[in-house]
């Protein structure tokens, strides 16, 4: 079963991409590292083998008094002293097999993924080993396997363009190696200030895009290594590939035919066994070759050379306020985009395996990941995906793991170096390009395209900038973009144009998307789906006035099961047409002139001073200019207490009573369609030759529950059920201030006030609008 599960998966590869955490499916399904184990550690939970749950914090912070104690502080401040007195004999050994296995797999990464950076791949061993232990005692996650990450490495590099790592290597691998410094400290005040909440800036077409234009920067920053030359270093990925195809008469062919082999072996292992390691036997083959060749041929390839030997001695690296204002912006980008694809992991195998993660705690930990792996010569380290689910599937359970691959990659330093030595930098660079293809997928941004507009837009713009101009531009760019789309999108939001659903009595939908909703002579019920403030107000009017003086065809996108659902409808219940009075088919607009408009503003959240005068001018404009009323339903109670504050009080209304106020409502549906007249007056029949009159339905002692003093009426069912159109109402309106009968909790009660006023006004009840 086990062997049938392993060969559905998807192939494992050794880049690793950052995924912002909780992001959609879409995502995360075509990510070339997106090594799907859920099933396995599902499994792994039923059976009864969890890791150590970290504490929670209020169990970590307080005793059981309540108090604050020295031991619940430090615990807070090592997360391992709450786990550790926890941890299982029986746990050691798929810890101990996980490090090892994760070990293999970081080595030949991390050494590829420093030659990305541009330093030498001894830097990228003491990133892959000092790193992780720390994380052991600092991080709050059993599962991460820490080293350097590609994505970051690429936007490293990008930071470091305006050095020349060739002609300058000692000043690039300083300040390579202050940039992770400034990100450490960026990251642990962050953490401090418990800013782990920024991550949510990144959102997934950004990340996606950028994702995908970093694997084609990466792919072409590789080529000359696999042609075996070098080429001339640019931070514009255009300008790189120029200078490979300007030098490519350059090629080393043995070089590039070790490389060449090395990436089809890697591509085929990722598909056929996707948990062998490849990587490093890709990487020790390749080792071999080359010592054959400098040993019994003249053909000489480009090799890793001299590694220096032993572990990494804690030292502290010189540098300038000037060298900090160069790489300090460039530091922010790098531990935000990497913290955030630790956080996505993190809560990938925190939602697995049960237990909590405390961004912010994360924050503190990579920090001092990074502080302290400075003095160690450590390069930018972060958790990557497809390591940390080799670790998984290894065994890892605890945070002894991740130290285990630590120690081995020390031991590796101490007592291997020698063996690193002919190492081809085609082979490295194959290792990078056989993962980093995979990235460019255009299958998201199709979905993107199927799904959202906007958001393909967003990731079409991230992505152009970062492949024609630079990294760190492009995510500014994206995100910078990203937001600019919210904004717009809060400025413009959508609307409709709502009638009620002749099957289904007393529900007003949209008539742009619904065959049913049908219109009211005279009537106009306008939704607005978003809060009103002064960026939105604007187009809130000018859509308004655009409707009233519209009226005009509706396009339609018919809803196919809002369709069947009318049809239905209409055959169980035969002719409805003694049910439609003054009321419009979808086939024909209605043609009379708007005398009220219902402002439906159940969408509507807040309201801020400029929107709240905004209204009052808006009403006497449309007063005034239109001859049109305005309703309100479904108006909230903050809102309701904002409009009150900022205008001054509403007329017709008791102010000891405004927080009580309890807004009309007409519950059945049934008394809006068959209204006809709230005056004494010669009653219409129906097509059966029945008299009708308004609110037949109701008892002739129904009332509905109301602060509101109903005004005389002649019809008292009226005064009960929707209170009474007064004259001081209609002074109201065209005086720019609000009164209470134009509040109504739904939108039936208003449509109903507005339909008796129009019925009245035709009988001559209360003159003419």
């Amino acid at each position: 079963m086990a062997a049938a599960n392993t060969s559905k998966r998807p192939p494992l590869t050794d880049l690793d991409v950052v995924v912002p955490p909780n992001s959609s499916s879409w995502l995360q399904s075509d990510s070339s590292s997106d090594y799907q184990s859920d099933s396995s550690d599902s499994s792994r939970i039923r059976n009864g083998a969890h890791q150590p749950k970290p504490a929670r914090r209020d169990d970590i912070l307080q005793s059981k008094k309540g108090k604050f104690t020295a031991l619940a502080v430090l615990k807070r401040i090592l997360p391992f002293l709450a786990w550790l007195p926890k941890y299982q004999i029986s746990w050691l050994r798929g810890d101990i097999i996980a490090g090892l296995t994760t070990a293999v797999l970081a080595i030949p990464q991390s050494m590829a993924y420093a030659t990305v950076v541009g330093v030498s791949p001894v830097f990228g061993l003491y990133a892959a080993s000092v790193p992780p232990i720390v994380y052991a005692i600092f991080g709050t996650s059993p599962q991460l396997a820490i080293a350097p990450v590609a994505v970051q490495c690429i936007i490293l590099r990008s930071v470091l363009s305006f050095v020349d790592s060739t002609s300058e290597p000692e000043r690039y691998t300083q300040l390579a190696i202050l940039t992770s410094l400034l990100s450490g400290i960026f990251m642990f005040i962050c953490g401090i200030l418990r800013l782990g909440y920024v991550v949510t800036f990144f959102s997934p077409s950004v990340v996606k895009s950028f994702n995908a234009a970093s694997g084609g920067v990466i792919l072409i920053s590789q080529l000359d290594s696999l042609f075996g030359f070098s080429a001339k270093r640019s931070e514009h990925a255009i300008v790189q590939l120029i200078n490979v195809i300007t030098g490519i008469g350059n090629t080393n062919w043995a070089a590039f035919l070790l490389g060449a082999c090395g990436i089809a072996i890697l591509v085929t292992m990722q598909k056929i066994a996707p948990r062998f390691p490849s990587a490093l036997i890709v990487t020790a083959v390749g080792a071999v070759a080359a010592y054959l060749l400098f040993s019994y041929s003249d053909v000489e390839v480009p090799v890793v050379g001299v590694v220096p030997a032993g572990m990494p001695i804690p030292r502290i690296t010189t540098f300038t306020l000037k060298d900090v204002r160069d790489v300090l912006p460039g530091a922010v980008i790098v531990g935000l985009v990497g913290f955030m694809s630790a956080v996505a992991v993190t809560e990938k195998y925190a939602e697995v395996f049960q237990y909590s993660v405390d961004p912010n705690q994360e924050l503190i930990a990579f920090g001092l990941t990074h502080v302290i792996g400075w003095f160690f010569s450590a390069i930018d380290a972060f958790a990557g995906l497809a390591r940390t689910v080799v670790n998984v599937e290894a065994g890892a359970r605890t945070q002894i793991a991740g130290f285990t691959t630590g120690v081995t990659i020390l031991l590796t330093l101490q007592c291997l170096t020698s063996a690193l030595y002919y190492i081809p930098k085609s082979i490295l660079s194959a290792v990078i390009i056989s993962a980093g293809y995979q990235l460019i997928n255009p299958m998201p941004f199709v979905e993107l395209y199927q799904m959202k507009k906007q958001d393909f837009a967003v990731a079409i713009v991230t992505m152009g900038v970062t492949l024609f101009a630079t990294v760190q531009l492009g995510l500014f760019i994206g995100i910078a973009f990203s937001l600019f789309m919210i904004v717009y999108r809060s400025a413009h939001p959508h609307w409709a144009i709502l009638g009620e659903l002749n099957y289904k009595p007393g529900t007003f939908k949209s008539v742009h998307r619904y065959r049913g909703a049908r219109q009211y002579d005279g009537i106009l019920i306008f939704r607005f789906d978003a809060s009103l403030f002064f960026a939105n107000f604007a187009f809130f009017q000018d859509t308004v006035i655009e409707q009233i003086e519209k009226r005009g065809h509706i396009e339609t996108d018919l809803d196919a099961e809002d369709t069947e659902q009318a049809a239905e409808y209409e055959r169980s219940r035969g002719d409805l047409e003694e049910n439609r009075p003054l009321m419009q088919g979808r086939d024909r607009v209605p043609h009379s002139p708007v005398k009220f408009i219902v402002f439906d503003f159940n969408p509507v959240n807040d309201l801020d001073v400029s929107a709240c005068q905004g209204i009052i001018r808006l009403q006497r404009r449309l007063c005034e200019q239109y001859s049109v009323r305005v309703l309100f339903a479904g108006v909230k109670g903050p809102v309701r207490d904002t409009l009150w504050r900022v205008t001054g009080g509403m007329q017709g209304l008791d102010r000891s009573r405004t927080r009580a106020v309890h807004f009309l409502e007409l519950d059945d549906a049934a008394a809006i369609r068959r209204l006809q007249t709230p005056v004494a007056s010669p009653r219409p029949e129906n097509r059966n030759g029945e008299a009708t009159t308004l609110f037949s339905q109701f008892p002739v002692d129904a009332t509905i529950s109301s602060p509101f003093t109903p005004h005389a009426h002649s019809s008292p069912r009226l005064a009960g059920v929707v209170g009474s159109p007064t004259q001081e109402y209609i002074d109201c309106a065209c005086n720019g201030q609000l009164h209470r009968d134009q509040f109504f909790l739904t939108v039936q009660g208003a449509v109903a006030f507005a339909r008796s006023v129009l019925v009245s006004s035709r009988a001559g009840g209360y003159g003419t609008l």
